[in-house]
């Protein structure tokens, strides 16, 4: 079994920090938080103004100052997947 993981996206001066559960398969694949096409994080990044950025973490950290991250570094197909061990 190939081990996936996905880095959290932080730096100094964030003006924002977006949370997540845990990292999609398709997010830690493609090493981009919140990648899955039906996440609505980034959409709702644009609506609100905060980005113009697309799937684009490291320049959401340079030029809008956003970061990302999880509370669980496990990826998986759905959150209810994981155990209280795994949020402890």
């Amino acid at each position: 079994r190939r081990r996936r993981s996905l880095g959290d996206t932080v730096g100094p001066g964030m003006r924002l920090l977006l949370v997540g559960l845990n990292p999609s398969l398709v997010a830690a694949d493609a090493g981009v938080g919140f990648h899955r096409p039906g996440n609505r994080a980034w959409p709702a990044l644009r609506a609100a103004g905060a980005t113009g950025l697309d799937r684009d973490p490291l320049g959401l950290l340079t030029r809008d100052r956003i970061g990302m991250t999880d509370l669980v570094k496990t990826p998986s197909a759905r959150a209810d997947g994981l155990s209280a061990e795994q949020y402890r």
